[in-house]
């Protein structure tokens, strides 16, 4: 397991039992081998994130939908306003019908935010224009603190529904987490 350590700087839903809270999730360096979990989200130390726990110190991964319980806070390239970027690298513009929208910029390989750029255009020859799949370069990304207010509202929305579920997160029990050392330190992020 890896111990993260986050500092809270607001809860969307539900409490936490400890600040900072940190996760256990299963995967990470010992004895000089890398072990990892498919489905399971990385971590930087310095990383900023909105995270969706759940099952902290039980589960393998205590995130909602594994990866995909993590959004990384980034900023656009081009308006350099902050930004969320899910763990494939797509930037969120959005919700709609619990999910999320995702806009035009991405993550390249090498971790740098990249506005797709516009593909080819033909014209045969009786002058009829063939378009290739134009992405939409010109469009805005849409600023994390957007993107939170309308997830504030989404929740806020169904307080007093049925099965609306007001949880605890537990920290990672403290004798659990490891003395730090080089294989087995602890990750801080924010």
């Amino acid at each position: 397991f890896t111990y993260v350590t986050f500092h809270i700087e607001e809860t969307l839903k539900g409490s936490t039992d400890a600040a900072p809270l940190t996760l256990r999730v299963a995967g990470g360096k010992a004895g000089g081998h890398v072990f990892s979990i498919g489905g399971g989200p990385a971590f930087e130390t310095g990383g900023r994130h909105l995270l969706f726990v759940a099952g902290n110190d039980r589960y393998a991964i205590p995130f909602s939908g594994g990866s995909q319980g993590k959004l990384n806070f980034m900023r656009d390239p081009v308006t350099q306003e902050e930004i969320l970027v899910d763990e494939a690298g797509r930037a969120i513009d959005g919700l709609r019908e619990k999910k999320w929208l995702h806009g035009a910029v991405r993550l390249d390989r090498g971790g740098q935010l990249q506005r797709p750029e516009r593909a080819a255009e033909l014209v045969s020859q009786s002058g009829v224009t063939i378009v290739l799949q134009q992405p939409d370069v010109d469009a805005q990304t849409v600023p994390a603190s957007r993107v939170i207010a309308e997830l504030r509202a989404v929740i806020q929305s169904r307080a007093f529904a049925p099965g609306f579920q007001r949880t605890t997160v537990k920290s990672a029990s403290p004798a659990n987490v490891p003395a730090t050392d080089p294989d087995r330190a602890a990750v801080h992020a924010q």
